[in-house]
């Protein structure tokens, strides 16, 4: 079994001579907060962690970082070691997959909108707190098996099957603990992934659709002709306005001359210019 060790192209930065992507900068950070955390901890000032936790407490009096913060409170133990190997080995296909660019994003959407939603929910949820990433990379690592289903575990378990067992693992824990704000929130991250990876065409998502659609009546073919058609839509409409922008200032040096353009004008000139000789 070998997912870890992929890397980007085009890493960030060096660090001595490790190529860093994004996946390794999030673990260095990942692990330089938990020192710091094990710091705060160590000399009495535990207790000032709590301005970086999210809770409906916190956000209601001003603590708008939280949101992001929280992630990233870590605390040194064998389950972080475990989470960060997890996000290692399965947080580079994914990033490999989606571009560095569409990674952060993802991952920003994993930190971020579970939590707007669980806030959006929170007369359910009163007391519920957000300490460390949670479900994150465990929702990371699912993504993995969306992108590469039929990958192999131990030379002979398919990952998708892999990742069915432990979702459901997940789910009768919280059933049985009825640990219903921990569920709501891991299902709201679960479906943020399943959301954008079938956007990017991840092999998974677009099963399942194609599964439903069968059992609905509409034919995934269908479903994506109108999608292309919203996106073809878009894209006329895109280059629409950017020609009555180039007619217009061409207009405008035909009655006033070239110099009556503003900067602007000119740098829109200067791409046209660009796009045109690159055809």
């Amino acid at each position: 079994m070998q997912f870890g060790g992929y890397s980007s192209s085009r890493p960030l930065f060096y660090f001595g001579k490790i190529p860093m992507d994004l996946t390794r900068t999030l673990i260095l950070a990942h692990i330089v907060t938990a020192l710091f955390c094990a710091f705060m901890i160590g000399a009495g000032k535990g207790a000032d962690l709590g301005l970086f936790v999210y809770s409906v407490k916190n956000i209601s009096d001003g603590y708008l970082w939280t949101f992001v913060t929280y992630a990233f409170v870590n605390h040194v133990s064998i389950w972080f070691v475990v989470e960060m190997v997890m996000l290692y080995w399965f947080g580079s296909p994914v990033e490999q997959f989606l571009g560095t660019r569409g990674f952060g994003w993802f991952y920003a959407t994993l930190v971020l909108v579970p939590v707007l939603i669980m806030l959006l929910f929170g007369s359910w949820f009163p007391g519920f707190i957000l300490e460390g990433p949670r479900s994150i990379h465990f929702v990371v690592f699912v993504s993995f098996t969306m992108i590469r289903p039929d990958a192999l575990f131990f030379y002979q378990f398919k990952a998708k099957w892999v990742a069915i067992v432990f979702i459901l693992v997940y789910l009768i824990q919280f059933l049985a603990y009825h640990m219903w704000d921990e569920l709501f929130y891991f299902f709201a991250a679960l479906g943020c992934a399943f959301i954008l990876l079938h956007r990017r065409g991840a092999s998974g998502p677009l099963a399942i659709t194609g599964w439903l659609s069968d059992k609905t009546g509409m034919s995934p073919s269908r479903m994506r002709t109108r999608s292309h058609e919203k996106r073809v839509a878009r894209n006329q409409e895109s280059v629409q306005r950017k020609e009555q922008e180039i007619d217009s200032i061409l207009d405008k040096i035909s009655e006033q001359g070239l110099n009556s353009l503003s900067e602007q004008e000119r740098e829109i000139l200067r791409k046209a210019g660009k796009r045109g000789g690159g055809r």
